[in-house]
């Protein structure tokens, strides 16, 4: 009785097999015919019987988009649960032309949680996605950390808008395998930094110093403190800070400073004084030979072949000899002479006696090196410090250097503020310099922040910290935090003064401020060939319409339109320079004409003073319309208080007309501040701008 019992049972439990796998066929069957509905029936029905191949059916339905059903929700809950149910059947199944194994149930996972990845993502939702992540424990790998670093970068973002120590802190705690953490630190720091020395005082640097010993602010620190001391000539600030911090990149200049502040006068009583107060002090011999050698100073001089060294006066201290001379940097100048580069002192002698194939001037103590077809980094003694593929010159007061093929960077003292990891790194200005990885742009911070390239080209990032990027073959703005001022969507900007921005579009062009405002409509008339000085001068704007030109103020207003004339321009020194039946006059603010339309030849005014022409005659005029000066030679401005007239020998006028100098055979401007005039008698003279 009993065995027949268990055969019956047997036969039923096959039946009902049977059954399952026949209502099982019918719904997939139903699915390949698009019948949703009877297929989601039958599925549904056989959901409480725990099978995978019911679930997978659910799932798909609720997967496609092609019924009223669709719901991801669903589809990547039926989903888990069925590749759940099928690990325990240990099977694959077959159903029409429905596989359902463990390699669908994870494609069909995978699918369902980058779907709703992607609806979360706009929502801009941690809460969300913890949830995704929650529910799809099963999904793969790759997927699962595209949910986490999407969350991260959320959390990241918020942090960040929080801009406090702590907010950044707590992501790092949270968050200790996240992407972001690199950045994350080093934000923390600058953020520690910025709080802990808010006051900008002695005291505030000094317990930052102390706190913060491994922070990557802390040169930051050394430079404000030591500026605190430098600035207030603390002699006594300057003797505790090289005692408390021999380490520091400011410790030879302290040194140096608290030298230059005790010794005046070079006798013997003061210098023994100074060294017995200071035993310590490493410089005692070469330095005492070098600062008194500093109190001279020499101007590099070209004799139209060779270069050499004069001193203020004009008079030759170094003879003419080098085919380049660099000007004296911390007591040393850069000459080449037969193909070979060296540093020789103010008394022309060769320092470290060493011969090298290039170098660049020395600054706070370090100098780039080329020798052996290797650049080094050198101190003020000549010992190589750190060797590089290649090293630039100091810009921004950072060195570019290029390490087993990629680029990285370090700063005036000689510490590493980025790794050599970029494949290209570019000149900083302003804080801040581009990079590429590949064929993508991002750009980088003095202080070693990296932001993520994502552009096809980046500008110089200006004063304002903004720069104009590219992108997708379209130009946009974006501001040093990494915010989008403008989306690439121009298809050309160009920077004007004053934080302006010509914008073009479809060959249109209008005007943008950097502050988040329109200035005009992109809807004038856009040429190529004018330079963007023609276009704005940082106070006015030029709108060209319908071949009328009209120049408008920041705010919109008109100031002067072409209407009967030949050419309108900016007010410069208070009067516009206009043309009318191919003469050129100037006209005030009201557009009175207050200098005759006469000249052939005009320029804006600058400096009160402007150059024309008449007829045969170059003439300069003050804003009355007074002709200052008047030639048939060439005129030619140096600057606000000197002019040149002729071609091969010159005279200097000064800005009344009064002639300065004749018998000029050549000059040249040093430094922007000094005017280096050679007569023809061979007597050099020299001039400050």
């Amino acid at each position: 009785m009993k065995r027949f019992t268990l055969i019956i049972t047997l036969i039923l439990f096959v039946q009902k097999i049977h059954l399952v796998a026949g209502q099982i066929e019918k719904g997939y069957e139903a699915l390949s015919i698009y019948d949703y509905f009877k297929a989601k029936k039958i599925f549904y029905s056989l959901i409480k019987k725990k099978n995978s191949s019911a679930y997978y059916g659910l799932s798909l339905i609720y997967f496609r988009k092609d019924n009223p059903f669709h719901q991801l929700d669903s589809a990547l809950k039926y989903a888990v649960a069925g590749a759940n149910l099928l690990r325990n059947e240990n099977k694959e199944y077959q159903f029409q032309n429905f596989q359902i194994n463990s390699v669908s149930f994870s494609n069909l996972i995978d699918s369902s949680t980058l779907l709703l990845m992607q609806q979360i993502k706009p929502l801009y939702s941690v809460h969300k996605l913890n949830h995704l992540l929650q529910r799809s424990y099963s999904a793969s790998p790759n997927i699962r950390k595209d949910l986490i670093n999407l969350r991260d970068e959320i959390e990241w973002d918020k942090a960040l808008s929080y801009a406090k120590s702590d907010s950044t802190i707590q992501f790092i705690l949270t968050h200790p395998l996240s992407v972001y953490i690199k950045e994350a630190l080093q934000q923390r720091d600058i953020q520690i930094f910025n709080e802990q020395t808010a006051p900008k005082t002695e005291t505030s640097y000094f317990n930052f110093i102390t706190k913060n010993p491994n922070s990557q602010m802390l040169n930051s620190a050394y430079r404000e403190l030591f500026e605190i001391f430098k600035k207030n000539e603390d002699k006594g600030g300057l003797k505790k800070f090289v005692h408390a911090f021999p380490n520091s990149p400011y410790f030879e200049k302290a040194w140096k400073f608290l030298f230059s502040l005790s010794v005046k006068t070079f006798n013997t009583d003061e210098l023994q004084l100074f060294l017995s107060e200071n035993p310590e002090f490493p410089f005692k011999n070469s330095i005492l030979k070098e600062l008194e050698l500093n109190k001279i100073i020499l101007i590099p001089y070209f004799d139209s072949e060779f270069y050499g060294f004069i001193t203020e006066n004009g008079n030759k201290k170094i003879h003419c000899m080098y085919e380049s001379a660099q000007a004296f940097s911390e007591g040393l100048s850069v000459v080449s002479k037969n193909d070979s580069t060296f540093f020789i002192n103010k008394e022309n002698e060769i320092a470290f006696n060493e011969i090298y194939e290039e170098a660049f001037s020395f600054h706070n103590g370090l100098a780039p090196v080329k020798q052996n077809k290797q650049w080094h980094l050198i101190n003020r003694q000549g010992i190589k410090l750190h060797s590089f593929e290649e090293i630039y010159e100091l810009s921004d007061g950072i060195y570019v250097f290029k390490s087993n093929e990629k680029y990285g960077a370090i700063d005036q003292y000689g510490k590493i503020i980025l790794e050599p990891q970029f494949n290209k790194l570019g000149y900083f200005k302003n804080g801040f310099a581009y990079y590429s990885v590949g064929s993508k742009y991002g750009f980088v911070s003095k202080e070693g922040s990296v932001y993520k390239a994502d552009f096809s080209w980046i500008s110089d990032f200006d004063d304002n910290k903004q720069a104009i990027i590219k992108k997708d073959n379209l130009y946009g703005i974006i501001h040093a935090s990494g915010k989008i001022i403008l989306e690439p969507q121009f298809d050309q900007i160009q920077k004007c003064k004053n934080q302006i921005y010509l914008l073009v579009k479809n060959y249109q062009y209008g005007f943008y401020h950097g502050s988040d405002c329109y200035l005009s409509e992109i809807k004038y008339e856009y040429k190529l060939e004018f330079p963007i000085q023609y276009y704005c001068n940082g106070n006015y704007l030029r709108l060209n319409q319908n071949n009328n030109s009209t120049i408008v103020n920041l705010n919109g207003k008109v100031i002067a339109e072409t209407g009967a004339l030949d050419e309108v321009n900016f007010f410069s020194n208070g009067l516009m320079r206009v043309k009318k039946k191919n003469k050129f006059g100037y006209v005030d603010k009201k557009l009175n004409i207050t200098i005759p339309y006469k000249f052939t030849e005009a320029e804006d005014f600058e400096d009160s003073l402007a150059i024309v022409k008449l007829k045969d005659d170059n003439l300069i005029i003050n804003t009355k319309g007074q002709t200052i000066y008047q030639t048939k030679e060439k005129i030619e401005k140096i600057n606000a208080n000197y002019f040149f007239i002729g071609d091969e020998e010159k005279t200097l006028i000064d800005a009344n007309g009064k002639e300065f100098l004749k018998g000029i055979d050549f000059f040249e401007i040093y430094n922007k501040k000094t005017l280096i005039i050679t007569l023809s008698s061979g007597q050099i003279k020299l001039l400050n701008l």
